[in-house]
């Protein structure tokens, strides 16, 4: 295996985990908000669609 294609694949992996990382965070924090919402937050207007 060449030097560059071994380079090309690490970037790939660390793209991929970083995505990972991006997606377990939303994952949680939207479990946390379904389980604990903020009742007070008024950047929302569901009424108002």
């Amino acid at each position: 295996m060449s030097s560059k294609h071994k380079d090309r694949i690490q970037n790939e992996i660390d793209r991929l985990l970083e995505t990972q990382r991006m997606m377990d965070y939303k994952i949680n924090n939207y479990y946390e908000i379904l389980a604990n919402p903020d009742l007070s937050n008024t950047a929302c207007h569901p009424e108002k669609s």
